[in-house]
């Protein structure tokens, strides 16, 4: 305890973050990367890779965490073992969030951010079944707001796709449980400058990791929310054909993804 000090001298989430890491004697992020899968139930090497990369990033201050990571790393470094930390940790890291934010809408260069709308779903693009409708989608901006993660449902075979529909939002399921020929939406890769048009369906394709479980398809433009972006920005939507029966453990653009198909 005594080589931190004072909450209220830290200027930042992230030096707050690197502060209480290195109390914790994580002068590295080895032992933490380590733990931080084990949280997540993934102990893949690609996602052991990406943990090192995001930990990095946060003490940094490149990105901020999303709000699964920002729970899973707060158990993992004992906040409320600190008095009076707690709030203090919450309230920086929403500071930190609208910051992120401000600055996505002050950029001169940067195109619109997409704003979500909640559409009825006689108005969702393409023909959709119901399960497609209630695991794809999340069309409220609160939703997308909280971060959410869940688990996906079987049963969304023969799907049209998603054809620059700027309105549609996207949520990243951390599992699918899928059968032979469902299709369904995996992420949402965006442009390293937030706000601006995504990449091209052929240079996502090319970054992809390989799967032996199917096959990845262009999904269009649609919207995610990123901590990193501070809110909503355009992504080219990942679509995931199931065409093999198999377990696969994925890493997608930082989140883990357990793909089962049957």
């Amino acid at each position: 305890m005594s080589n931190l000090q004072p909450w209220n001298e830290y200027p930042t989430w992230h030096a707050l973050f690197d502060a209480l890491c290195r109390n914790a004697n994580h002068y590295d992020n080895a032992r933490l990367a380590t733990e931080l899968c084990a949280k997540l139930n993934n102990n893949s090497q690609s996602a052991y890779t990406t943990a090192l990369k995001n930990l990095a990033n946060w003490r940094s201050g490149k990105h901020l965490p999303r709000r699964s990571y920002f729970d899973a790393i707060s158990e993992l470094i004992g906040i409320d073992h600190y008095d009076g930390l707690a709030p203090v940790w919450e309230q920086m890291f929403a500071d930190a969030g609208k910051r992120a934010q401000d600055k996505a809408s002050e950029e001169p260069h940067a195109e619109r951010i997409f704003q979500p709308s909640a559409l009825p779903q006689s108005e969702m693009p393409g023909h959709r079944s119901a399960s497609w409708r209630r695991t794809a989608f999340a069309t409220a901006a609160g939703m997308l707001c909280a971060g959410v993660a869940g688990y996906g449902l079987a049963g969304m075979g023969g799907l049209s796709g998603v054809e620059n529909d700027d309105q549609l939002s996207i949520v990243v399921y951390n599992h699918w449980a899928l059968q032979v020929d469902d299709t369904v939406i995996l992420h949402g890769a965006r442009a390293d400058r937030c706000g601006s048009a995504p990449p091209a369906w052929a240079d996502v394709k090319r970054n992809l990791p390989p799967s032996q479980l199917g096959e990845y398809l262009d999904g269009g433009i649609a919207v995610r929310d990123s901590h990193a972006c501070g809110g909503p920005t355009p992504v080219r939507v990942v679509r995931f054909k199931a065409t093999h029966p198999g377990i696969q453990d994925l890493v997608l653009y930082d989140d883990p993804i357990s793909i089962e198909v049957q």
